[in-house]
């Protein structure tokens, strides 16, 4: 059975993402492993900031608390498509746990989502696609941002609302 690692970050793209994901497991008979990252909490450079860093490390954990919800309910709609599929919230920089997550559990698939930043914005910030597509193991499928599935089978993620439960995976005709 093909590994098919699926990071998502709750973006608008991430509705094609697993869409595409979906039709991949499909096709070669594999187990979707959804990931979510969260960005850590920057170091405290002084005592006055140690406060501030309290404050965000709690929020770091809520996140990673609502991201593991949102995740295990996009899991069940797989599973009752008859999909393998497991998931993982880490925290750390994206793209590095991306990859190193993947080369842990040996992925032969990636698929994430490209947001479709400018060109300035890539060159001074950095793209987490574009760090993966250089360093994967594994091929790396890129949904880009307009991105419309054209294919039998739809997702519908409301993913501006916290309510894990307007996740919805059917096929249609």
């Amino acid at each position: 059975m093909k590994t098919i690692l699926t990071p998502i970050d709750f973006s608008t793209i991430t509705q094609a993402v697993i869409d595409e994901s979906v039709r991949l497991a499909e096709s070669v008979n594999g187990t979707i492993i959804l990931l979510h990252v969260v960005t850590p909490a920057p170091p405290a450079p002084n005592a006055a900031a140690l406060a501030l860093l309290i404050d965000m490390q709690a929020l770091e954990k809520s996140e990673r608390k609502r991201a593991l919800v949102r995740l295990k309910s996009i899991k069940k709609k797989l599973m009752a498509r008859f999909l393998t599929a497991e998931v993982e919230c880490l925290i750390g920089q994206p793209g590095k746990s991306i990859l190193s997550y993947s080369e842990k559990i040996k992925a032969d698939y990636l698929v994430i989502g490209s947001r479709g930043h400018s060109s300035f914005y890539d060159l001074v910030v950095g793209s987490t696609a574009q760090l993966i597509l250089r360093r994967s193991h594994c091929p790396v499928l890129v949904i880009p941002p307009k991105f419309e599935s054209a294919h039998a089978v739809s997702a519908d993620t409301d993913v501006g609302e916290e309510n894990p439960s307007t996740f919805k995976l059917e096929r249609t005709s």
